[in-house]
């Protein structure tokens, strides 16, 4: 019986480092994620002593003087466990030193003492891995404690390890799992009228059932676990119990309700006699989350700080790096990214003093946040990956998001270094690739969390050209959008019948109320109150016939609502699949007028070889050029996923080359200005792109004979909406003094006037140290509004 009880006493100190370690980040999120939640089980259900743990060295002292003095095997052993404990919370490598002593003495002794140690090591060293956040190991040295356990018909001891378990079950998210696991503990327990740990079960199984939504069941559950609480008249399981009951109200949505109950559990701590400062840490952290809900950002940080008050009087660590950690939440959160940056580094200096690796993942993860959101994201990408080195071998949920995040920043990076550093850029993609795929191989909280991941990883394949995979993504982006879109038309109608239910609850009680108020009344005015009674019956008759007409009303509308939802649903999947359709075949117009616009082009240059006239050769290639430079209009179209504008930018360039290439042997030095976010659609782009031409083609004809240095400037911009500004210019010869562009009789100058007239613009020249032309035109969309 002495091993059983120093085995819940370190069961009780390890749960106060779970229940901290993984409240961090849920103060300021109404719907808790699920992994984190599963965490959070083995904290609030697994008390702790604050005398257990010494902080003293003369205590340390004192262990090892014990361990030097005894004098039997099995006393050696005891003090080893003894030693391992004193550590737990300081340092986990002697933890385990000590543990594994303990071990390796305990395999030499004989049997029926292996039989007696072996499964209570496994168990504290499974507790020990876990409160440091390995979850791997402690599950594997859970496991082994069960077997012996259950090799051992040691049922009782069995059935705390089955809420170790089922809780790590929780932790790496199979919830369903760790249920089946607690309510056997609760089973057996009964079983053997074991009803001291009943109340520690019953709130690990609130927690469960809170994250599989099951939020009625939650409550009684809880209800179960204060009764029993209440009946052992112990203060820290009724304080946590309540504090319970108010994260339950909250991840429902019920703030209101949440509010109340956190005060009830705070009023309860601040009267209570155990002295547990801890835990009214722990609950004052949760409390903020509310008020950042609603945006009470300073009302929030003095909550924390009262926090960091009380816990003036502990020695901590772990709290105070939390609530640093939050306090820098909420900075964030108000835009002060200065201060939530001092906060989330001094809350990471608290972890790092106690090696606390989930907290300093935590601590990682804020930081990146604040340089992402100031756009450092060299030094974001530091941190984040600070973040999955210590997650790695978790897989989890948090570890998922982080690489979300890697692979949009990577995938930031390639697209802005492309142009300059080809090497560099395609190291980025080939990063942002990786922590894609890393990040889907993880549990998400929610559609949304999943979608988001999907849509990033279909990006980054495009940009690989891998479009396998790409529409692998698509149809999976396709899958989750649909599944979300049918989740929230099922959370509208059940909400619609959440508020109704209660409604009707609230009626019900309502007229209980008014009943017991009759009766009260009737002892006194029995006359009186016949009279009321039937007029009350009538009103009732004629309350609940409108309630019936009411209900019949809104059951007939809930069902037309689901059939044109259904219709809705339906015709959408057709407008999807139409949309597809014409998209391909927009593609393959595109494909073939291009193709069709070469073999013209490919015609053009056959004819130009059989012609000796050279007025007619130039013509020829005059036009062969025109209808390259549409063709590669259409080429740029059907390349890119949005086949109705291109980036003039990209098109700009192609057309430069493609007309040097072919009008001389010199390329001219080449200053473009143009935004790389402007586009436009085929209307604009070919009118343009054909006055592009020309000019670029007069320019290498005649603005560089003999020039030793040519120079060509294009830059476009935007004036005003829908209005913009192209200019073209040489360091060449220029027009001759006597040039007057609108009466240039030249094709090309009068093709570049016309199409000037057909893009609602106009184009002017000057000499400026060569020859400068700016034409003035309009996009698609303002021109549609002048007609």
């Amino acid at each position: 019986m002495l091993l059983i009880f120093k085995f819940f006493d370190l069961l009780l100190r390890f749960s106060k480092r779970i229940y901290v370690n993984l409240n961090a980040d849920w103060s300021c999120n109404p719907l808790p994620k699920i992994i984190y939640s599963s965490c959070f089980f083995i904290s609030l259900c697994l008390f702790f002593n604050n005398q257990l743990v010494a902080q003293d060295n003369s205590i340390l002292d004192s262990l090892h003087l014990s361990y030097e003095m005894a004098t039997g095997d099995t006393a050696k052993v005891e003090s080893l466990i003894s030693l391992g404990d004193y550590f737990l919370y300081k340092n986990l490598d002697s933890t385990i030193t000590y543990y594994n002593k303990a071990q390796s003495s305990v395999d030499e002794l004989e049997s029926t003492i292996q039989a007696k140690y072996q499964p209570l090591l496994y168990h504290y060293t499974s507790i020990a891995y876990t409160s440091w956040g390995y979850v791997k190991e402690g599950m594997d040295y859970g496991q082994k404690a069960l077997k012996r356990y259950e090799a051992q018909g040691m049922r009782a001891e069995a059935s705390d390890i089955y809420m170790v378990v089922g809780v790590l079950h929780g932790q790496t998210g199979e919830v369903q799992k760790g249920t089946e696991l607690l309510l056997k503990s609760i089973a057996i327990k009964k079983e053997l009228n074991a009803t001291e740990k009943l109340g520690h079960a019953y709130m690990n199984l609130t927690l469960l059932y809170r994250d599989q939504g099951l939020l009625d069941v939650a409550i009684e559950s809880i209800d179960s676990a204060i009764n029993r609480f209440k009946g052992q008249n112990f203060e820290m399981g009724i304080n946590r119990s309540y504090q319970i009951k108010g994260e339950i109200h909250k991840f429902a949505g019920n703030n209101k309700k949440a509010l109340e109950v956190y005060q009830v559990a705070l009023e309860l701590y601040q009267k209570q006699t155990s002295n547990d400062i801890k835990g009214e840490v722990v609950l004052i952290n949760s409390i903020p989350g509310l008020h950042r809900i609603l945006k009470e950002y300073d009302r929030a940080i003095s909550y924390y700080e009262d926090g960091l008050d009380l816990l003036k009087k502990t020695d901590d660590k772990e709290l105070e790096g939390l609530i640093n950690h939050n306090i820098g939440g909420v900075y964030l959160e108000k835009k002060d990214q200065e201060k939530a940056l001092a906060f989330y580094k001094k809350g990471l200096l608290f972890y790092e003093k106690i090696g606390h690796p989930t907290g300093r993942s935590r601590s990682y993860r804020g930081i990146g946040n604040v340089y992402q959101g100031v756009e450092k994201y060299d030094s974001a990408i530091v941190y984040y990956t600070k973040a999955t080195n210590v997650l790695a071998s978790k897989k989890n949920l948090d570890y998922g998001d982080i690489c979300k995040n890697l692979a949009m920043l990577h995938y930031q990076l390639y697209s802005t270094t492309k142009i300059e550093s080809f090497a560099s850029a395609e190291q980025n993609l080939k990063k942002a690739q990786l922590y894609g795929e890393e990040s889907i191989a993880c549990p998400a909280a929610n559609l949304e969390a999943s979608l988001s991941r999907y849509k990033i990883l279909k990006t980054i394949y495009q940009a690989t050209n891998d479009y396998e995979q790409s529409l692998e993504m698509a149809n999976k982006v396709i899958e989750l959008s649909d599944s979300l879109f049918k989740k929230n038309k099922i959370d509208a109608v059940l909400d619609l019948e959440t508020k109704y239910q209660t409604e009707k609850k609230e009626f019900a009680i309502k007229n209980l109320n008014q009943e017991k108020a009759l009766q009260l009344a009737e002892n006194r005015q029995q006359k009186i109150v016949l009279y009321v009674v039937l007029g009350l019956l009538l009103v009732l008759l004629l309350i609940l016939g409108l309630l019936y007409w009411f209900f019949a009303q809104k059951r007939r509308a809930n069902q037309e609502l689901i059939s044109k939802n259904n219709l809705i649903t339906n015709q959408k999947k057709v407008v999807d699949r139409q949309n597809e359709e014409k998209e391909l075949l927009l593609k393959e117009i595109h494909h073939r007028v291009k193709n069709n616009l070469q073999i013209i082009s490919s015609l053009l240059d056959l004819q130009s070889n059989k012609i000796e006239d050279p007025t007619a050769k130039i013509a020829i290639a005059d036009g062969q050029s025109r209808v390259k430079s549409m063709a590669l209009i259409h080429h740029k179209l059907y390349q890119h996923e949005n086949i109705a504008t291109i980036n003039f930018k990209e098109y700009t360039e192609q057309l430069y080359h493609q007309i040097m290439a072919s009008l001389t042997s010199i390329e001219p030095t080449l200053i473009l200005e143009v935004d790389a976010t402007i586009s436009f659609d085929i209307d604009t782009a070919i009118p343009l792109g054909l006055i592009l031409n020309e000019l670029l083609t007069n320019a290498c004809k005649y603005a560089f004979v003999d020039h030793p240095n040519p120079e060509l400037k294009i830059k476009l911009q935007e004036l005003e909406q829908g209005n913009y500004l192209l200019e073209v210019q040489d360091n060449g010869k220029g027009m001759p003094d006597d040039f007057q562009f609108q009466k240039a009789r030249s094709l090309g100058l009068r093709l570049v006037r016309r199409l000037s007239k057909q893009l609602f613009g106009k184009t002017n020249y000057e000499n400026r140290n060569g020859a400068h032309f700016n034409i003035h035109f309009k996009d698609t969309a303002l021109r549609k509004q002048i007609d």
